[in-house]
């Protein structure tokens, strides 16, 4: 991975992101909750719901190559990161 996509992805993670949508992991509880709900299962954890978002940005850099794509996917890695740290 390149420094500058590196970057790229903890800026959007942890500056554009949170300034527009607040703390991710209440985000990501809120969408495994309703990912639950939809599969009829347990919520999913937030953890797991930053990884399958993550999965999902990798299907379409694979379809077609967006650096956006790869940015959201490192960014999603990270938070995942974070939360299973205890530091998000």
């Amino acid at each position: 991975m390149s420094a500058k996509l590196g970057a790229d992805a903890a800026r959007m993670a942890y500056a554009d992101r949170q300034q527009d949508y607040g703390d991710p992991t209440p985000n990501l509880s809120t969408i495994g909750a309703v990912w639950g709900e939809i599969l009829g299962t347990d919520p999913i954890a937030p953890d797991m719901v930053a990884l399958m978002m993550c999965g999902m940005k990798l299907v379409r850099a694979a379809g077609r190559m967006n650096r956006d794509d790869l940015v959201d996917a490192v960014a999603y890695l990270m938070l995942a990161d974070d939360i299973r740290e205890g530091v998000a």
